[in-house]
């Protein structure tokens, strides 16, 4: 996908160092890049997609297993995190391309539901809503930024359910 001379492409291992750094920046620590190490270590990525302008990594998502059960079912979800694109490319329409592009594969990969922790004002325009999630114990429920999107009709549809995240993320 091309706008501007910006593509999308799977992230392959010699994109990494690039990667970790760009979420160093992005989000002004280290734990970003922690939680992609240890979600790669543990073989829980489903997913790993880069932004590429004039050769150089500015943006980056990553969807990863995610163990969800709803009345007592385990549905086949992706966590969507992290996402991030560099601060002098903010706002230019590159993390939508990226939520796109990435939602599009966890379609083809048959994943029923996506659950992010993110922005309010951002992830609802991909149809990303709490109160799909808002009966999934987690430890995020209580929060407006804890949200789902169905990727299959009524995976989630707002029934009781869990949502155990992996030991990757340090919740």
């Amino acid at each position: 996908s091309t706008r501007r001379g910006m593509r999308i492409e799977p992230e392959t291992p010699e994109f990494r160092e690039a990667v970790l750094a760009l979420n160093r920046i992005a989000f002004g620590g280290d734990e970003e890049a922690e939680i992609i190490t240890r979600l790669d270590r543990d073989g829980l990525v489903l997913l790993s997609l880069v932004a590429i302008e004039e050769e150089a990594i500015i943006g980056h998502i990553m969807f990863s297993r995610l163990d969800v059960k709803v009345e007592g079912a385990a549905i086949n979800t992706a966590a969507l995190a992290p996402m991030a694109v560099l601060p002098d490319y903010q706002r230019r329409g590159i993390g939508g391309a990226l939520v796109r592009t990435g939602i599009a594969g966890m379609l083809q990969q048959r994943t029923e539901a996506i659950i992010v922790l993110g922005h309010t004002e951002f992830y609802p325009r991909f149809g990303f809503r709490h109160d799909l999630v808002r009966n999934i114990a987690s430890p995020f429920t209580a929060h407006d930024a804890f949200m789902g999107l169905e990727l299959s009709p009524g995976a989630l549809a707002g029934k009781a359910g869990t949502c155990t995240y992996p030991q990757a993320f340090g919740v």
